[in-house]
């Protein structure tokens, strides 16, 4: 004997002229009926005695469904949306399930038929499909900029690539220094670039990394690296204070890196000119993560407004001037931390500066050095 649930899902169908299967005050009710098919219970508002494939037309093989039923091949026969308009003029919809009426229910019952509202369900799916289609939209978008910009970051990197080669033969040491600065710089461009897709691959589930085990001195002092031009032009410093024997990360060193301009660029927009930037690592006290610490000493943020700093698109009151920027930064930064296990948290005040922290995961053993 196989006991199955069976579920059918039609399009809305053309009842909508039929009388309400519910009173405007009930969302739910069990009607029961008797070996002929006949309404009970007069819960729903009609009358009693009403056969049950009037009220339910939309049963279309009904005497199917019952032979199924009494001989044990299924358990409940369930069937939305059901389409009724109410008194008021307001479409309702609903999922009934027809199933055989348990012992000590009712003596004269045979059937029950579960009737619920599940109109506010319909709303919703109506609203996460115009959702799906606008991230649709959104992701196309995205590819059109994306590849409007590849192609001229793509030549710029080589045309750098190919100077630095020229600078490394003529000798001049800072000048190549400048420039694989600014080889890193513009990866971090077409990396940022990334970013757009990042957002929607996140909110879609699809965002992986690509983890490995990271040597974190290195990766503090790349990070550090590519971000001095940024801070230099403000006239501020910025400092790593980290031991040297900081245990290996297991994490996707890029996003990390990303992760870290992040931090550190709003750390720079946000403070004032001549002022220090510090970058801090410290293993935690359980040695199972390392926490990664930027520090500025700018206007602060309000406790208010702490809450809410890694949420999209938010963006700190300023009072004295805006800072340009879509809000996305600090939120990205949320999401790939958690996506390799950490946390982040902020701990700010007012006049005295921010702190933002953020814990990555210790690798196992060392190895991909």
């Amino acid at each position: 004997m196989v006991i199955l649930d069976t579920f059918a899902m039609v399009d809305a169908a053309p009842h909508t002229d039929l009388p309400d299967l519910l009173l405007a005050t009930h969302h739910h009710v069990s009607l029961h009926f008797d070996q002929a098919q006949r309404l009970l219970t007069p819960a729903s508002g009609h009358d009693v005695g009403v056969l049950l494939h009037q009220l339910i037309p939309e049963f279309n093989a009904l005497q199917v469904i019952v032979a199924a039923l009494q001989r044990d091949e299924l358990q409940t026969y369930t069937q939305e949306p059901i389409m009724r308009t109410s008194a008021a003029g307001v479409a309702r919809i609903y999922r009934v399930r027809l199933q055989l009426t348990r012992p000590g229910a009712q003596v004269e019952s045979a059937f029950t038929l579960e009737v619920e509202e599940i109109t506010e369900v319909y709303a919703l799916r109506a609203q996460v499909q115009q959702l799906q289609e606008q991230v649709q939209q959104y992701r196309a978008m995205v590819d059109m900029i994306a590849h409007d910009l590849n192609t001229p970051l793509t030549t710029l990197q080589g045309y750098l690539e190919l100077t630095s080669v020229e600078m490394q033969d003529v000798g001049n040491e800072s000048f190549f220094e400048h420039l694989q600065i600014m080889q890193g710089c513009v990866e971090r461009i077409m990396f940022t670039v990334g970013e757009m897709y990042d957002v929607v691959a996140m909110d879609a589930g699809q965002l992986r990394l690509h983890s490995r085990t990271v040597a974190p001195l290195s990766l503090l002092r790349r990070a550090i690296q590519e971000t001095g031009v940024i801070v230099e032009r403000r006239q501020q410093t910025l400092r790593l204070e980290a031991p040297d024997d900081l245990p290996a990360l297991r994490c996707d060193d890029l996003r990390v890196l990303q992760i870290l301009q992040n931090l550190i660029s709003n750390a720079s927009k946000y403070s004032p000119h001549h002022t220090p930037i510090t970058v801090r690592a410290a293993l935690e006290p359980d040695r199972s993560h390392v926490c990664i610490t930027v520090i500025d000493r700018g206007r602060g943020i309000e406790a208010a407004q702490l809450p809410f700093v890694f949420e999209r698109a938010f963006r700190v009151h300023e009072t004295e001037h805006q800072i340009k920027g879509a809000g996305l930064g600090l939120y990205l930064a949320r999401l790939l931390v958690e996506m390799h296990g950490g946390r982040i948290w902020c701990e700010s005040e007012v006049g005295q500066g921010s702190s933002f922290h953020f814990t990555l995961p210790v690798a196992d053993r060392l190895r991909d050095y």
